[in-house]
């Protein structure tokens, strides 16, 4: 089993990584959506905004984290307060031998949503954990929003 999951962490990082990506869609489809690959170790923070241009599923963001380490991982979903009416998504899955965990969270307005799905145990400290974030609700303009993921 360890040789399966290593095997797979090994490939989900090479296609993963921004230069097999960018390439690929920047060949085929210049608005493409790229996903994002992390690497998270206890401690560590990452902020992101993003910005969505068209309505979904035309324009979406999905992440991919490799998660070393064993605790709760803490994701939050935070809509500006000029996005009135904005229905904001978050929804994914987190899997490790902690067990499969699959979430979804949605708010409409100035909300912020937090997912905290709890990775890996003491003797297996590793994890994976998929998800994507996007605004559901018909667009008029681009809107961006924030997104924290702590470790």
């Amino acid at each position: 089993m360890k040789k399966f999951f290593l095997t797979t962490t090994l490939c989900t990082i090479i296609i993963a990584s921004p230069a097999f990506t960018t390439t690929i869609a920047s060949a085929f489809e210049t608005t493409a959506v790229i996903p994002r690959f992390e690497l998270m170790t206890p401690g560590v923070t990452r902020y992101f905004t993003i910005t969505q241009f068209n309505d979904y599923p035309q324009d979406f963001s999905f992440f991919l984290i490799m998660v070393i380490g064993y605790g709760p991982l803490s994701i939050t979903l935070t809509s500006p307060d000029a996005t009135e009416g904005d229905l904001l998504v978050i929804s994914g899955v987190g899997i490790s031998p902690a067990g499969i965990q699959p979430f979804l969270k949605f708010g409409r307005a100035n909300v912020t949503l937090q997912v905290v799905p709890e990775i890996g145990t003491e003797r297996n400290p590793y994890g994976i954990v998929w998800f994507s974030t996007r605004i559901a609700s018909p667009l008029e303009e681009e809107t961006s929003y924030s997104l924290e993921i702590a470790f």
